[in-house]
């Protein structure tokens, strides 16, 4: 039996499809359960996350119960995990969605940026060394003694830059890309706060 629900836990992923796997009764507990195979989309693709229903309900009056109704009123818990797996509101799964979206943006801003078809690393480390030689250029006008008049790019090819506005055309990169990415988090939070289904809003990724 497959049936839909939302189930999200707490790393962020929401599961929204859901078929029973199997059944077990336990004759001297009398536990009878309920196993269930998870997906995080309707195409059921990738391997699924498990969970389970357990209840002392005569093993008679579950096989009459079993129904796709009664299945969305069962509390879930993830198999191998004592907690509860509490179903999200829309609101709740827009603010998951909100966060997952910020964290993509704040992810992109320390990957890379590119300029002259080559590719840049934008590590922290990166840019604390372009925003250093940015500052001593806005003190002194120059670039610092000590560079090298290159930059070595991601696939360890070299740019080289042998006057400040050469440095001027990196460091234009590097922030042109910062605000790229900034545009589209704004874009894409417009549309989480436009979705009016959840799977509107799972369609809604970096």
């Amino acid at each position: 039996m497959i049936f839909t629900k939302n189930i999200a836990l707490s790393d962020g992923r929401v599961f929204n499809t859901h078929e029973v796997s199997e059944t077990s009764y336990d004759i001297p507990s009398e536990d009878y359960t309920i196993f269930i195979n998870s997906w995080e989309n309707e195409d059921r693709t990738g391997f699924p996350t498990r969970f389970f229903h357990r209840t002392t309900k005569p093993i008679e009056q579950i096989n009459d119960e079993l129904t796709e109704e009664q299945l969305l009123t069962f509390d879930w818990f993830l198999l191998g995990q004592s907690t509860a797996v509490v179903e999200k509101t829309f609101e709740e799964l827009k603010v998951i969605k909100r966060e997952e979206i910020t964290n993509a943006r704040l992810k992109a801003n320390y990957d890379k940026f590119t300029l002259e078809d080559k590719e840049f690393n934008a590590s922290q480390a990166a840019q604390n060394d372009l925003n250093g030689i940015s500052n001593y250029i806005s003190l002194y006008g120059e670039l610092p003694p000590s560079f090298p008049g290159a930059w070595m790019a991601l696939d360890e090819s070299i740019l080289y830059i042998p006057d400040v506005d050469s440095f001027k055309g990196l460091y234009s990169a590097f922030v042109a890309q910062g605000n790229a990415n900034f545009t589209k988090m704004a874009i894409l939070l417009a549309h989480v706060e436009l979705a009016t289904t959840p799977e509107e809003l799972a369609e809604v990724i970096w």
